[in-house]
């Protein structure tokens, strides 16, 4: 019986935010970003639906949100 490996879903770490938020301010499309942090699309996208804010997004920002929600799920 041959083990396939599941995968592990990480979450975006402060230092992927700041990169997000410099490739966006540089025009850069979500697949490019994706791309050059080695992750989905889907995640990027979904990072930007939850974490901007009218429209912008700010590392700083996103990070507080993203541990706010972490919290209160639990």
């Amino acid at each position: 019986m041959h083990h396939i490996p599941s995968k592990r879903y990480q979450q975006l770490q402060p230092e992927e935010r700041m990169t997000i938020a410099s490739l966006l301010q540089q025009r850069y499309t979500i697949t490019q970003i994706a791309q050059r942090l080695k992750r989905s699309g889907g995640t990027i996208s979904r990072e930007l639906k939850r974490n901007a804010q009218d429209g912008c997004y700010a590392s700083q920002v996103a990070t507080t949100c993203a541990r706010q929600r972490r919290r209160s799920g639990r």
